[in-house]
């Protein structure tokens, strides 16, 4: 039975990935969580990996704390080789990070799957008339840097919240697709299942989830490793 570590830039335990990652993933697979901020409280994750104004910004949010939480991302990935190191030394097979965003290089043993190009390449083989769904206005610069360097010099953009309601979401699928995009992509590991139904149906397009292509990643990484 493959041992499967998702990681995340949060806290841990996340069922709203978690239960998505398990309906996605066979059965038999143990999916076991590691998050750079547990053991953490709010006021100390925000002391030690809060988001200052310089380098890239991430949100993420805590255990049982559904509110956004703003994080460097150099401080917060400094953070993840503890829990990449404390993964492999419990057993994992295989590495699943739920981010979509750009990591540095990790000391690890095991493979490390990141779904933040592979979903951009995804969306844009589709068609070139991409609406991202972004997680915070703050980040659209930054965000629409990383479809460049995908191949994609411009793409449509909109703020929805993953940790809020689906209507937020529907809302921000609907003004993509009136301002031309013909297919989207939620470009949040947060975005879940309900929220990638709720923006196809709203906005009449397909849509790319990255966890949808995290799995789909993991299951060809195994069978071509058995």
């Amino acid at each position: 039975m493959p041992v499967i570590s998702m990681l995340t830039i949060g806290q841990t335990p996340r069922p709203d990935i978690s239960g998505d990652l398990r309906q996605l993933l066979p059965p038999h697979w143990e999916l076991r969580e590691y998050g750079a901020l547990d053991g953490l409280t709010r006021g100390q994750a925000e002391a030690i990996c809060g988001y200052t104004g310089q380098g890239e910004l991430l949100v993420t949010r805590m255990a049982g704390d559904s509110r956004q939480i703003e994080l460097s991302a150099e401080k917060v990935f400094a953070r993840l080789q503890q829990s990449i190191t404390l993964a492999e030394k419990e057993g994992a097979d295989l590495h699943l990070m739920a981010c979509t965003g750009n990591f540095p290089p990790y000391l690890h043993e095991k493979t490390i799957l990141y779904p933040g190009i592979c979903q951009r390449q995804a969306a844009l083989a589709v068609d070139s008339r991409v609406g991202v769904l972004i997680p915070n206005a703050a980040q659209t610069r930054q965000i629409a840097g990383w479809w460049a360097q995908c191949g994609a010099p411009s793409v449509l953009l909109e703020a929805a919240d993953p940790f809020g309601a689906a209507e937020e979401v529907e809302r921000a699928a609907k003004k993509l697709q009136e301002q031309g995009a013909k297919v989207l992509c939620l470009d949040c590991f947060g975005y879940t299942l309900e929220h990638k139904r709720a923006a196809e149906q709203a906005a009449g397009l397909p849509a790319v989830l990255p966890r949808e292509v995290l799995c789909q990643m993991a299951k060809e990484e195994l069978s071509c490793l058995n």
